[in-house]
């Protein structure tokens, strides 16, 4: 769950397109460490209340996103519910660590003074390292479903290349009734027919098929299986 600061209310000058003052309101710093600058952690959100329609820059861009969400909105956290009374609310979220300046615009601004501007040092912490890459499951069986005779089922170089991973090959007429016996018609009907190849698992699971078209694509296919 993200943590979100309290609300401090700013007041912006009133602008021509506005018969009142726009009210924008940022979060702030816990009071434990008043500062100028703001620290935004991964793990927290600031939310930029507003009740007129904004526009917010972020500089440099890529060390925050900025979601634009419609209010009121109420966001628990831990117990404690935050309630943002604004209409037009911009959440910012921590992407990258570094220092980053927000720049809040009431739409209808015509000076440069009419910007508010907020620091913000962001924090991400330390990236936890990406799951490792599942072992692909070994192939144990290789069926040569053909109609006729095929020069990949008797290329010599691809059967040893077979054999050299712990690969069984064998060769099955497209018309054998065991096809169907070992539930391997659904895999040459998803391979798009006869001739193809079909890999299988020690238990005989079907881990992929592919027409059987020459042998440069039947090592491209042993390759994507085995990662080899």
């Amino acid at each position: 769950m993200l943590g979100v600061y309290a609300v401090l209310t700013l007041l912006t000058s009133a602008l021509a397109s506005h018969a009142q003052e726009a009210s924008i309101r940022f979060p702030q710093e816990p009071i434990k460490t008043p500062q100028a600058v703001s620290t935004l952690s991964g793990d927290q959100l600031f939310v930029i209340d507003s009740d007129v329609p904004i526009l917010v820059f972020a500089s440099p861009q890529g060390l925050v996103s900025l979601t634009e969400e419609t209010g009121p909105l109420r966001i628990r956290e831990r117990g404690k519910t935050t309630t943002y009374k604004g209409k037009h609310l911009v959440i910012v979220e921590a992407v990258a660590s570094g220092h980053v300046e927000l720049i809040v615009v009431a739409v209808g601004a015509t000076k440069a003074s009419d910007a508010i501007r907020k620091q913000l040092q962001v924090d991400v912490g330390p990236r936890p390292p990406p799951d490792p890459t599942p072992p692909k499951t070994p192939v144990a069986h290789w069926t040569f479903v053909v109609v006729s005779p095929n020069v990949v089922v008797n290329d010599p170089g691809f059967r040893q290349t077979l054999k050299d991973n712990g690969i069984k090959a064998y060769v099955m007429a497209a018309n054998d009734p065991d096809l169907r016996a070992k539930g391997l018609s659904k895999a040459v009907d998803a391979a798009g027919g006869a001739p193809c190849m079909i890999a299988q698992d020690n238990e005989g699971n079907v881990l992929g098929q592919a027409r059987l078209t020459d042998v440069a694509a039947a090592r491209q296919f042993l390759q994507t299986l085995t990662g080899k």
